[in-house]
């Protein structure tokens, strides 16, 4: 008895000791997340010429991919868009994508507007995406009054998390 009761403590310190491990596989921990200081609750935002779309992403497993989805009436701004992709099947008369890591033209255009792309979102865990120059020029493209123009950022993770935010800008029709 007394040799059972031996075996059995071993095998429960054994146990204590291989459960408690900190070899733990925490690689697919920390969902990404999207921050917006000016607008928390990420509701519906009107343009004008002096808006803050500063947008934080929090990314613990590092950025595989992010791209914006544009929905807008606008059919200037549309054509804008599209001319800034290279990728023949991220155009879309109703709702081009965006690439933000894998499309050179979409790097080059929006790099110039101070927008993070390519190799400063890839792999990144944190990166503020400022987007107040960019949805400003909504206005100067006569959306049509009373109008929303939706933007859906899809972010992925190096661990396949995939977090997707449509954010929507209203355009009252009054010059700002």
């Amino acid at each position: 008895m007394k040799k059972f009761l031996s075996l059995f403590a071993c095998a429960a310190m054994l146990l204590a000791f291989t459960g408690c491990g900190s070899d733990d596989d925490s690689s697919d921990a920390g969902q990404p997340s999207l921050e917006w200081t000016a607008n928390p609750d990420f509701s519906t935002t009107e343009i004008t010429s002096n808006m803050s779309v500063v947008i934080k992403a929090n990314v613990p497993n590092g950025i595989k991919s992010f791209t914006i989805k544009v929905e807008s009436p606008c059919t200037g701004f549309i054509s804008a868009v599209n001319a800034l992709i290279g990728i023949s099947a991220n155009k879309s008369d109703t709702a081009p994508v965006l690439d933000l890591i894998n499309d050179p033209s979409v790097v080059i255009a929006l790099a110039q507007l101070s927008v993070p792309t390519g190799t400063s979102l890839k792999n990144k865990t944190d990166v503020t995406m400022d987007l107040s120059s960019l949805v400003p020029m909504i206005a100067s493209l006569q959306p049509g009054a009373n109008t929303n123009h939706v933007f859906t950022l899809t972010l992925v993770d190096n661990n396949g998390h995939t977090l997707t935010k449509a954010v929507t800008f209203h355009y009252a029709g009054i010059p700002s």
